[in-house]
C-alpha cells in the first residue's frame, strides 16, 4: 500500500512538471512566432516600400517606426522570447540527451 502511494505521488510530481514543461513551451513557441511573423512581414513589406522613399523621407519614417515599436506589447513577445528560449532549451534538452539515441552527445 505505501509503494502504491509512493508512486501515486511520483506520478502526480511527474504530471505537474509535465504540465509546467508544455506550458512553457507553448508559450516560447507562440512568442518566438510572434516576433518571427514580425520580422517576415517586416521584410516582405516595409522594407520593399521604404527602399522607394528619399533619403529625408526614409529618416522620418524610419524614426516614426522606431518610436511606434516600443510599446508593452513588443517588449513582451520581445524579450519573453529571449528568456523563455534559453529556458526552454535546458528544460528539453537535459532529457533529450539522456535518451539512448543521444549517447554520443554527453
Amino acid at each position: 500500500m505505501y509503494y502504491f502511494y509512493l508512486s501515486a505521488k511520483k506520478l502526480n510530481h511527474q504530471i505537474k512538471y509535465m504540465k509546467m514543461t508544455t506550458i512553457l513551451l507553448i508559450v516560447t513557441a507562440v512568442l518566438t512566432a510572434l516576433i518571427a511573423g514580425l520580422f517576415y512581414a517586416y521584410s516582405c513589406s516595409v522594407v520593399l516600400g521604404l527602399g522607394k522613399l528619399s533619403d529625408t523621407e526614409y529618416l522620418k519614417a524610419m524614426q516614426s517606426i522606431n518610436r511606434e515599436i516600443l510599446n508593452p506589447v513588443f517588449f513582451v513577445s520581445f524579450m519573453g522570447t529571449a528568456v523563455l528560449l534559453p529556458i526552454s532549451t535546458f528544460y528539453i534538452g537535459h532529457k533529450i540527451l539522456f535518451l539512448p539515441c543521444f549517447c554520443w552527445l554527453r
